[in-house]
């Protein structure tokens, strides 16, 4: 039986996670706004980063300037990974989750735009790409999991997710699968959260799925 297999996209597949900061600062320091740290945005869609940011800010923007805002860093981020994919050393890694027949999704707070960018890089052929624009709501609620999981047509309880940020891994452990946190360090201190696995690699967390299929 084939395993399902659902892959944050920023900070795991590739190592976007500067580029999407820069982004958001310079948006925030053209606008005036104070920028807040990337970890409180990371794996969220870019309209509820700029909804945290602005309420931190507490500026209230209509819905046209809101989606000025968004554009402005799309823009900004999808600019720089086009022209210098930062894709993982490990991500060949993935080769072998392919051959031995495990279904691969993409769960990505990014925009459906950001991620065919990566899709195109990476010339891999995944079975699912679960986008902002898939769910009505992003991580933390388990919803992109969920939908990941459906779009594989395996049950969550079989699948391995692997994420890197507080937010997707609240919403994989939500989703009931087997979560994974991605750090590039051995240190893992979110158990609390509802999973104990952490790999600090690509090739470290396929090592895990083959090992236990």
């Amino acid at each position: 039986m084939p395993t399902g297999i659902l892959l944050d996209l920023d900070g795991v597949l590739w190592d976007s996670e500067r580029v999407h900061a820069t982004a958001f600062d310079e948006v925030c320091s053209e606008h005036g706004f104070e920028v807040i740290e990337y970890k409180d945005l990371a794996g969220r869609p870019t309209r509820e980063a700029f909804e945290i940011i602005l309420k931190h800010n507490k500026v209230e923007v209509g819905r046209d300037k809101l989606q000025r805002l968004i554009h402005e860093k799309q823009i900004k981020a999808r600019e720089r990974l086009a022209q210098q994919p930062p894709l993982s050393k490990d991500l060949g890694a993935l080769h072998t989750l392919f051959e031995y027949g495990h279904r691969v999704a993409v769960v990505t707070g990014a925009s459906a735009q950001t991620a065919q960018i990566f899709v195109e890089a990476s010339n891999m052929t995944f079975t699912a790409v679960i986008t902002a624009e898939t769910t009505e709501r992003g991580k933390p609620a388990p919803d992109p999991y969920l939908a990941g999981a459906k779009a594989l047509g395996i049950a969550p309880s079989v699948c391995w997710a692997l994420d890197d940020s507080e937010q997707g891994l609240q919403s994989a452990v939500g989703a009931g699968t087997r979560a994974v946190h991605f750090r590039y360090s051995t240190l893992c201190s979110l158990g609390h959260l509802g999973t104990s696995l952490c790999v600090s690699s690509l090739r470290e967390f396929v090592d895990l799925v083959v090992k236990n299929h």
